[in-house]
This record gives C-alpha cells, sequence and structure tokens, in this order.
C-alpha cells in the first residue's frame, strides 16, 4: 500500500508539470492566417553598355601595374572600364600575369 501510493505520487509530480504545460500553452490547433497568393512579375531590363566618361581628365604621369598573377577568377576584360580611366588620366596601364 505504501509502495502504491509512492508510486502514484511520484507519476503524478513527473506528469502532472508537462500536462499542466501542455494544456497553459497548447491551446487549441494552429489556423495558420490567410495569405494571398503572390503574383510573379518580370522586369526587362536594358543590355549594360559600357559608355566611358567624357570629362576633361588632368594629365598626369603615373604608372599602374595589375596584378592578374594571382589567378582570382576576374579577366582583363573585368577590369577594362578602369585600365581606359586610368588611360584617359595620362597613367601608363601595365599588366602582370606571372607568365614573364
Amino acid at each position: 500500500m505504501k509502495f502504491r501510493r509512492v508510486v502514484l505520487i511520484a507519476l503524478a509530480l513527473l506528469v502532472l508539470p508537462t500536462l499542466v504545460r501542455a494544456i497553459w500553452f497548447y491551446r487549441g490547433r494552429y489556423q495558420p492566417p490567410d495569405i494571398p497568393d503572390v503574383q510573379e512579375m518580370t522586369v526587362e531590363l536594358p543590355p549594360l553598355v559600357f559608355q566611358p566618361d567624357v570629362d576633361e581628365p588632368i594629365e598626369g604621369a603615373g604608372r599602374v601595374l595589375i596584378d592578374m598573377a594571382h589567378r582570382n577568377n576576374l579577366e582583363i576584360d573585368d577590369i577594362t572600364p578602369l585600365r581606359d580611366r586610368l588611360v584617359m588620366y595620362g597613367a601608363t596601364v601595365e599588366t602582370f600575369d606571372g607568365m614573364d
């Protein structure tokens, strides 16, 4: 009889907090809100065309070395706008690819 009472008290102490927590926090079923359908839209962009700036640069004398020897997934065409701009300002642009 005493053993039975201890087991019931232990079971109540384990189950009761879980039951109270479930009743307190989980009241009913979850009803998700109504979400309107997403309408797809397409945006057409014009093709990108490189147009160098037409300003009046102050010419200077300089030398710029572009180091392409590290193979950083960068092509010489990627830096053509920078290269053109530097040449426009009177800089000498050289490219080092590690093969020299």
